[in-house]
């Protein structure tokens, strides 16, 4: 039987101390985000669809983050957002993982056969060789001039 009150504390904390600092210090700003997408109605002041006050109030101590533009508190809107963010958040890196592992198995069984192995290979240099051609040729028209105008 164990006497000390305080090893489950102990062992908590050094497991804690025993982490990665980047794994802690990415626990530490999550935790916020996760803490309000789970209860947001406790923590926000408002609720973000009620129109409060005018628009465009700048921050004060009633509206901490001010106003929008049809007079919704931003601090309530924002503390509601975390919820969608961390869904999307899990979703995209979801979505990442698998695709990846499934694209890593089937082209590891591949190694065998070069020219296949290579498909995909060339496959990740045509994505992404397109997607700077892309960002480029936007950039290009949002920066050129008019000709007629």
């Amino acid at each position: 039987m164990n006497t000390n009150n305080y090893s489950g504390f102990w062992r908590i904390q050094n497991f804690v101390k025993n982490q990665p600092k980047p794994l802690s210090f990415g626990v530490l700003l999550l935790a916020p985000f996760i803490i309000f997408s789970i209860a947001p109605s406790f923590f926000a002041p408002y609720s973000p669809l009620d129109i409060l006050d005018e628009p465009f109030m700048s921050p004060s101590s009633k509206y901490i983050l001010g106003t929008d533009e049809i007079g919704r508190d931003l601090l309530s809107r924002a503390i509601f957002a975390a919820r969608a963010d961390i869904l999307t958040s899990l979703s995209a890196a979801s979505v990442a993982f698998i695709l990846g592992t499934l694209i890593g198995l089937f082209s590891g069984q591949l190694q065998k056969n070069i020219s296949k192995t290579a498909f995909f290979c060339r496959t990740k240099q045509f994505s992404e060789q397109f997607s700077k051609q892309l960002f480029l040729h936007f950039f290009r028209l949002f920066f050129s001039s008019s000709k007629n105008g």
